[in-house]
């Protein structure tokens, strides 16, 4: 007899459904929120980290490769860069200035070529590790043609047509007058409609800042730690996240009061740079409950609480079996 195959894929009105389901953010977080570090000034990105190292934040420090390259002071060493990566944090792909101040949109195909994909190629020979993230040079536009040439070797762009509900945020600006409270009220409207959020930082204390202090984005910082439903991760985590999710399956085998048996499937082709867990959710109440991969029968991340079970499931490894 032939069992019954139920395949559910999920769309983002799957949250409130009774059924398992993916989470639209990692560990059924609401919404997601990815720190942009930008120019890799030497001060800037050491003020940065003396604040958000502490309260484990991992951010994305977008650098410029060039600048790097010709060992200048202001810029942040290949060995500051590879530390930071090993710490969590990540590096993205930002340019300076062009030549003449012609804009990204403005120079020919050779010269976009040296710009994004040379830079790109500089970073990943430097860290050794490829950079996936990309922010534009200030005054520069993402065409259709400057965005092609990105997602050549990228695959998150920072900007909102490319980025599902992203929401950029400006923290550095010498013209702004930070207002904390301000912020923490389009944030927490951000977190209720499950956006993307991405506060765009330059410096913390002098130059391109919103902030009088280390001190006043510390407390900010502090703020958003406390924001349970929040998940703040470095763009090319989140980015790993929300593409896999956009392209997963759950496949559902088996289902009873107290187990539940499923698959989960991502068409994504390049394995390599879309292997972050997602977070399948059981809703029901359970004391506890226990995760396993049926082939190799290792144990899964579980969490549950409020109502729910969580499982961290890497797509495309197999059935996996829950328990409680």
């Amino acid at each position: 007899m032939h069992k019954l195959l139920i395949i559910y894929l999920f769309t983002l009105s799957a949250v409130n459904a009774v059924e398992p389901y993916i989470a639209e953010y990692y560990q059924d977080k609401q919404a997601a929120l990815s720190f942009g570090f930008d120019d890799g000034d030497t001060k800037w990105v050491a003020d940065s980290l003396e604040v958000i190292d502490p309260l484990g934040i991992k951010g994305t420090f977008f650098i410029k490769a060039f600048k790097a390259e010709m060992g200048s002071k202001k810029h942040i060493t290949w060995e500051q860069a590879k530390a930071m990566i090993a710490n969590g944090h990540e590096m993205g792909t930002h340019l300076g200035g062009v030549k003449g101040k012609k804009k990204l949109q403005d120079v020919d195909e050779k010269l976009l070529d040296h710009l994004i994909n040379g830079s790109h190629k500089i970073i990943t020979t430097k860290t050794g590790v490829a950079p996936v993230s990309y922010a534009k040079p200030g005054g520069s536009q993402v065409t259709e043609r400057v965005a092609k040439k990105i997602l050549e070797n990228h695959f998150f762009i920072r900007e909102p047509e490319y980025l599902d509900k992203l929401h950029i945020i400006v923290y550095g600006t010498v013209k702004k007058k930070w207002d904390d409270e301000a912020c923490r009220q389009v944030i927490l409207k951000d977190i209720q409609a499950g956006k993307w959020i991405s506060p765009l930082v330059h410096a913390i204390e002098d130059g391109y800042s919103a902030f009088s202090s280390k001190e006043e984005f510390k407390i900010h910082c502090q703020w958003l730690v406390k924001q349970k439903d929040l998940w703040i991760a470095p763009m090319g985590t989140v980015g790993r996240y929300v593409f896999e999710r956009k392209n997963a399956a759950l496949e559902i085998t088996k289902k009873g009061k107290t187990h539940c048996t499923f698959n989960l499937s991502c068409s994504l082709e390049n394995k390599q740079v879309f292997r972050h867990p997602l977070s399948v959710v059981i809703p029901t109440k359970a004391g506890r409950a226990k995760a396993v991969l049926v082939k190799t029968k290792v144990e899964l991340p579980v969490i549950v609480a409020d109502g729910k079970i969580v499982i961290d499931v890497v797509p495309n490894s197999g059935s996996v079996t829950v328990t409680w």
